[in-house]
């Protein structure tokens, strides 16, 4: 297999993006974005390269260089529960009270290989049982909310 380097997907976020300009066609006086939801999609990065040259957004290189350096990978990361460990504890007394959604979410199959660890992204991942030789196609996600105050 050749040294290829998983980089930020367009994919994932035109499906983000299709789900808000759903939403946003059902509020009122936003239908007409219905019918041009689909040119949106498919202009996604021509659409990006135009909103650069109108305002100061960063080029796609320097989005794919800081992605790369993210440090995110299957399991629960030690990293984000400190994050939140943090986060409550400067939060107000009574504001603490929070949800935890999991939810399973459609991936793209796609296995690649991750040059600075020397190992293949993208198979199932079992946590402690193991890995799987077949590409993953749904992946375990949780979200934190809180219930009496936004963070």
């Amino acid at each position: 297999m050749s040294d290829l380097t998983h980089l930020f997907d367009i994919w994932h976020v035109a499906k983000g993006l299709a789900k808000k300009l759903d939403k946003l066609a059902k509020e009122r006086n936003c239908a007409a974005v219905a019918p041009w939801k689909q040119s949106i999609i498919d202009n996604l990065p021509k659409a990006y390269r135009k909103l650069k040259q109108i305002f100061d957004l960063p080029s796609v290189r320097t989005l794919r260089r800081a992605l790369e350096s993210l440090a995110i990978y299957p399991g629960f990361s030690t990293n984000i529960l400190q994050a939140l460990s943090v986060k409550l504890e400067s939060l107000p007394h009574g504001s603490e009270a929070c949800a935890i959604i999991f939810d399973k979410m459609t991936i793209k199959e796609t296995v690649t290989h991750d040059t600075k660890r020397d190992m293949l992204e993208g198979l199932v991942c079992l946590g402690h049982r193991g890995r799987r030789a077949h590409a993953a196609s749904h992946a375990l996600v949780f979200m934190v909310r809180g219930l009496r105050a936004n963070w």
